[in-house]
């Protein structure tokens, strides 16, 4: 007869599983059955808790406008977030515009979210490190990033966002609307 044993870590607590086998067929069957249990403990353990982080993407339709021209971007938006506490929330965003043709915009943005009066409504104020391309020439500035938005919670880990931001890079104004899908982890 031979022993084999497993040890699982939750938190600061650890738990030793040990078995007899015979056979090295018996030995896995039996270590997957251990492990599936401990993966559906993990589970049940992971929905007591509040989600703390969350992955998103979204739709971003922009204006930019800068000396009387304004151009009309549409654009795909990266964000993970970090919960601080029922106040507070830091996000980093990848936003990524782009025009085969003419023009290339890529922001990454930093910025504390600030839910005052419950989950849903926050204000967005942080920086963004912008580069365009047009044509050939190249910019990259960074801003001051404000915002506002609403989200709307779909089940206990995931969410739609509907919002509004504004930056200024030197002579260029950025507004624009984004509508983000989310998933709470």
């Amino acid at each position: 007869m031979k022993h084999s044993a497993i040890i699982f870590h939750f938190g600061r607590k650890r738990i030793l599983l040990a078995f007899e086998y015979k056979t090295l067929r018996e030995m896995i069957m039996k270590k997957f059955a251990i492990l599936s249990i401990a993966s559906l403990m993990t589970l049940s353990l992971a929905h007591a808790e509040q989600p703390t982080q969350y992955f998103a993407i979204g739709y971003k339709m922009m204006t930019l406008d800068g000396g009387g021209e304004d151009l009309d971007l549409t654009g795909t938006q990266l964000t993970y977030g970090q919960r601080i506490n029922e106040k507070f929330v830091l996000e980093g965003n990848m936003v990524t515009y782009l025009d085969a043709d003419v023009l290339e915009v890529t922001s990454l943005d930093l910025s504390a979210l600030y839910y005052p009066l419950n989950n849903q409504f926050h204000v967005r104020l942080g920086m963004s490190d912008g580069e365009i391309e047009l044509q050939g020439l190249s910019a990259d500035e960074s801003s001051e990033l404000l915002g506002v938005g609403y989200s709307w919670l779909v089940g206990s880990s995931s969410g739609v966002r509907l919002e509004y931001t504004t930056a200024s890079y030197d002579d260029l104004d950025a507004d624009g609307f984004t509508l983000s899908v989310a998933a709470r982890f």
